[in-house]
């Protein structure tokens, strides 16, 4: 078997629910030599001698060394944030970071995103969702995966009794795909299918996701 090259991932979003979980499949992953962090606050980013911790204020452009690979699980919600601020982590800043990552070499690119999501929506949020994918596969990465899980559960820095109550009621199969799944499954996902994944578009759904792991 050829020798795996180990590569650098840039990732934004680390603090969060997936993110965080997400760098922690990283930082154990045999295919990563480096790891990337972009956050506000670089106090928070697990400390690994893998992670290289960048700190980026509002839109402006930090200085990024060449990647190979972009992980983006940013987001929040119309509650915290109203729509504006929704508009702009879910939407503006992924956009954004998906241009540094493509500027700095990255040819591929996973970005949590959400079921249901439509430029042509009539729910604001999924709206939102579908208006970001249209302008990150505009970005031209070789191989773009969307992540599309419906209620994502599991340990949060803030409370979400609505969003907890719902994932418990979505967990069985049954549901399909809208199934809950925990954010470490999300992530397990994302980390391992990224570093092997073909060229082109993809979209990976709760049954998608289920099927990689299983």
């Amino acid at each position: 078997m050829p020798e795996v090259q180990a590569k650098t991932a840039l990732i934004v979003g680390a603090t969060g629910l997936v993110g965080s979980h997400l760098l922690s499949h990283l930082i154990e992953s045999d295919r990563y030599q480096r790891i990337i962090v972009l956050a506000r606050r670089v106090e928070s980013i697990k400390v690994h001698e893998k992670v290289i911790a960048k700190t980026f204020a509002a839109l402006d452009r930090p200085a990024i060394e060449h990647v190979d690979d972009f992980y983006c699980a940013l987001g929040t919600t119309q509650k915290v944030s109203g729509k504006a601020g929704l508009q702009v982590v879910d939407h503006h800043l992924v956009v954004r970071c998906a241009e540094w990552a493509r500027a700095a070499g990255a040819n591929a690119a996973a970005v949590v995103s959400a079921l249901g999501a439509s430029v042509r929506s009539s729910f604001f949020y999924s709206r939102v969702k579908g208006e970001m994918e249209k302008d990150v596969e505009a970005i031209g990465f070789d191989s773009l995966m969307f992540w599309q899980p419906s209620v994502i559960y599991g340990a949060r820095e803030s409370s979400r009794p609505v969003e907890w109550l719902a994932a418990r009621l979505l967990t069985v199969k049954c549901w399909g795909t809208y199934q809950s799944l925990p954010g470490e499954a999300v992530a397990r996902a994302m980390a391992m299918q990224t570093p092997l994944a073909p060229n082109g578009i993809f979209r990976y759904n709760v049954g998608d996701i289920n099927s990689l792991l299983n």
